[in-house]
């Protein structure tokens, strides 16, 4: 009986492991792959005075972040989520030190992953948009 017990939890336990990472790995290829090749975007940028910014970038990156080094100048940290922004351009909005942050939108739509994840297709437009928390 005690062992019937023991091998129960043990396999409950590694369905559970099991599980987690099957989770994991749906989540990490939630984003479509972007595609490969040239790719003409819009990367733009809102201040916190409102002022704002845009480019025409053609890149073959894959990435946000690796697309828009190319006009911007992006500061930040590898994190368990990905590229933190800290700072575009020189100017700074990290969450850490006051009460904004450096918002990401794709096509409109406020970003669910980091810049650094955050896949780019051509005529996608993207911003950073200094946010107030």
């Amino acid at each position: 009986m005690k062992h019937t017990a023991r091998r129960s939890g043990l396999t409950a336990a590694l369905l559970f492991i099991v599980l987690a990472v099957l989770m994991l790995a749906a989540r990490c290829c939630a984003l479509p792959a972007a595609p490969a090749g040239e790719k003409r975007i819009t990367v733009s940028v809102t201040y916190a005075d409102g002022t704002a910014e845009h480019f025409e970038v053609s890149t073959r990156a894959d990435c946000l972040k690796e697309a828009a080094e190319a006009v911007l100048t992006l500061e930040g940290e590898e994190t368990a989520h990905g590229f933190t922004v800290y700072a575009v351009n020189g100017a700074e909005a990290d969450f850490r030190k006051g009460e904004a942050y450096w918002a990401i939108y794709a096509d409109g739509a406020y970003a669910q992953s980091s810049a650094d994840r955050l896949p780019v297709f051509d005529g996608g437009s993207y911003a950073f948009v200094y946010e107030r928390l």
